[in-house]
């Protein structure tokens, strides 16, 4: 029998923007336990990635993107949605040490957390990191956010940029499907309820969950049943999504003659 050697390229796109650590939105029940404090959602999010990239290490060829970078700011302008012309860390194998390098620490505050949700342009920078990945190998993204999409690219002001959904999040996963690139889609406590209306720099009159029903779908590898994305509302959940999802990216079926 002969046994192909698959090393899947995965990259993680992990969403970096304010409101990961933001009073008190960004802090979550981590474990469901209300006699300790809440931690961010952020700081769940960077434990279960070192955990993930740990236990995979050698068998993932693993890389990371950010979105927004670490330069974006706060600013009510195109400064806030800055993500960087590469990935933060290129694919390779063995590339547990250099993620947890380049990614912000876990208790990592809102000084340094800044920016929106420029989740395009992170997956774009993904997605070309992955063109460039072994042909003969499976190519996956792990899309992680909190919340809506905003930032789009050449948006005509800064009302649109900050307070209009990117619908350009689905079609970008989509064409990456086409290309052989599958996404899965990981929300951090997403409600199933439509925003309102105020200039506060989210998505006006969105309904976060169903964008990121439509992402998943559009991304090759949806969960069956309603919820087509990995919804979390802990980090044991976080935790358990992401473990499930490596386990589907590395292949466990030999195929005989």
């Amino acid at each position: 029998i002969n046994i192909p050697i698959v090393t899947p390229s995965v990259m993680l796109v992990l969403d970096k923007s304010g409101s990961m650590v933001a009073d008190p939105g960004g802090f979550w029940d981590h474990d469901q336990d209300p006699a300790t404090p809440a931690i961010t959602r952020w700081n769940s999010l960077d434990s279960v990635v070192d955990l993930i990239v740990n236990n995979f290490n050698g068998s993932m060829n693993l890389g990371a993107v950010l979105f927004p970078s670490k330069t974006a700011t706060s600013s009510y302008s195109e400064a806030a949605c800055v993500v960087s012309a590469n990935a933060e860390v290129p694919i390779a194998g063995m590339n547990a040490a250099k993620i947890l390098g380049a990614i912000p620490g876990p208790l990592t505050d809102a000084a340094t957390m800044k920016g929106g949700t420029p989740a395009t342009k992170g997956l774009k920078v993904a997605i070309k990191e992955l063109e460039a990945a072994p042909s003969d190998q499976p190519k996956f993204m792990i899309f992680v956010t909190d919340g809506a999409a905003n930032c789009q690219e050449n948006a005509p002001d800064t009302t649109t940029l900050f307070e209009v959904y990117d619908e350009q999040v689905a079609a970008t996963v989509a064409a990456a499907e086409a290309m052989g690139i599958k996404t899965y889609v990981v929300g951090i406590d997403i409600s199933q309820e439509v925003s309102g209306s105020a200039k506060d720099g989210n998505p006006d009159n969105t309904n976060t969950y169903e964008k990121l029903n439509e992402v998943a779908l559009a991304g090759g590898v949806a969960r069956d049943g309603d919820e087509k994305f990995f919804n979390t509302t802990n980090q044991d959940e976080l935790k358990a999504a992401l473990e499930l999802i490596s386990m589907q990216i590395l292949p466990c079926i030999i195929e005989l003659d």
